[in-house]
C-alpha cells in the first residue's frame, strides 16, 4: 500500500514540475521584448505617473492590443500600459519618446526597431497630430535586456 502511495506521490510531483517548466517556457516564448531604461524626471505614461529611477519594460507581444509591463527596479511601481496604435519603427535604437504636456513629460511612443514597430500612446497616431510633430521630443534610450 505504501509503495502505491509513494508511486502516486512521485508521479504527482513530476507532473507539477513538468507543468511549471512548461509554463515558464511559454512565458519566455511570449516575450517579444524586454529592456531597461532610466528616467531623470517625473513622466506620465497613460494613467500612471513614473518617478525618476530605473525601470524594466516587458512587451509580451506586438499583437493588438499591445501591452507593456513597466516595473521600477525598487519594486514599488508596476503598471501595464496599452498602446493606442502602432506604426513602423523609426531608424535607430530602442527608445521612449517623451513630449511636454504643459509642465509634465508624457510618453508619446516606444520605438522598437528590432521588432519593426513603434508603439504609440495616446488617442491617435503621431502623424495625425501636426502639433506633436512640431514639438521637440526627448528620447530616453531603452537597453535590450540579455536573456
Amino acid at each position: 500500500m505504501k509503495t502505491i502511495q509513494n508511486g502516486m506521490s512521485l508521479r504527482s510531483g513530476l507532473f507539477v514540475l513538468l507543468l511549471a517548466l512548461s509554463l515558464a517556457g511559454t512565458a519566455n516564448a511570449q516575450t517579444a521584448f524586454r529592456g531597461t531604461f532610466q528616467l531623470h524626471d517625473t513622466v506620465k505614461w497613460g494613467q500612471a505617473v513614473l518617478t525618476p529611477g530605473d525601470y524594466t519594460i516587458t512587451v509580451r507581444s506586438t499583437q493588438t492590443p499591445t501591452q507593456a509591463v513597466v516595473r521600477s527596479e525598487d519594486g514599488k511601481t508596476a503598471v501595464i500600459v496599452i498602446a493606442g496604435t502602432f506604426g513602423d519603427s523609426k531608424p535607430g535604437k530602442s527608445a521612449l519618446f517623451l513630449t511636454r504636456a504643459g509642465s509634465q513629460w508624457v510618453v508619446r511612443s516606444l520605438n522598437l526597431p528590432q521588432l519593426g514597430v513603434s508603439l504609440v500612446y495616446g488617442n491617435s497616431r503621431e502623424s495625425d497630430q501636426p502639433e506633436l510633430l512640431s514639438q521637440k521630443l526627448q528620447a530616453v534610450p531603452v537597453t535590450m535586456a540579455s536573456k
